[in-house]
């Protein structure tokens, strides 16, 4: 029963003086750091599932691509055929605009890539000739 006692976090005691609550600061802050660590995992998960998710491509696959089309788009030359003006019409004018507008088109552009190349490698590895 000892084991018990001192799991206990806080507690409460009523008496002729009043209400005395006694706290024990080392058990609230193992409850605190546990909370901590789940997020933690929790957050390292995602992180993990984001990575697996987009298999055949890593993250700086995402930037360089995004990156070249922001290049490309300020150099005068526009590779989206016309899905970047598209997209400003929608979106504030000015320069938030026009950046946003770029990084919404590498990222449906490179997403679009991705999508088909791990369709058609479900395809090939699928493949059982005859």
């Amino acid at each position: 029963m000892a084991e018990a006692h001192s799991a206990v976090a806080f507690s409460f005691s009523v008496t002729h003086e009043g209400v005395n609550a006694h706290f024990d600061r080392e058990v609230l802050n193992l409850i605190w750091l546990s909370g901590v660590r789940s997020w933690r995992k929790r957050l390292n998960r995602l992180m993990n599932n984001i990575r697996c998710g987009i298999y055949p491509a890593s993250m700086s696959s995402l930037v360089v691509s995004v990156g070249t089309l922001t290049s490309l788009y300020y150099g005068g030359y526009d590779p989206t055929l016309g899905f970047i003006p598209l997209l400003q019409s929608h979106l504030p004018s000015g320069g938030l605009g026009k950046g946003l507008s770029v990084s919404i088109a590498g990222i449906t552009i490179w997403s679009t890539t991705i999508f088909a190349v791990r369709n058609l490698l479900k395809l090939l590895f699928a493949y059982k000739g005859n």
